[in-house]
């Protein structure tokens, strides 16, 4: 299923929150939450938010997949990066951030292994 969602219209989404209160399953949206970048979406859904395990291809290149809860990157995953210095990260994620064990693998070939907490 395509669909497209935007979640900056605090209308549409009471709208689409009441048709999938009861409702869960995997959907593939194109989504404009108001707090992100345009970004795709496919996966798991509750309750009309992304919650349990999904992809999110975000407008500047990244990729995620991996865990979601409530809308947001929380749980074990995996985000590569098309710019920076990093190449990609592996490893836990608290809303949105790097935060448990995780590896990060930097585009000059080097990692590290070890214990995040926001994102430091």
């Amino acid at each position: 299923m395509d669909k497209f969602i935007n979640w900056a219209s605090a209308d549409y989404y009471k709208k689409i929150e009441k048709k999938r209160r009861k409702t869960f399953g995997q959907i593939k949206v194109r989504v404009v939450p108001k707090r992100f970048q345009r970004f795709e979406y496919e996966g798991d859904y509750r309750y009309g938010d992304m919650h349990g395990k999904g992809k999110a291809t975000f407008k500047d290149g990244r990729i995620y997949t991996g865990d979601f809860k409530n809308n947001r990157i929380t749980g074990k995953g995996k985000m590569v990066y098309l710019r920076g210095k990093i190449l990609e990260y592996e490893g836990g994620f608290k809303k949105g951030k790097f935060d448990g064990y995780g590896e990060v693998k930097y585009r000059n070939g080097e990692s590290w292994k070890g214990w995040w907490k926001n994102n430091v």
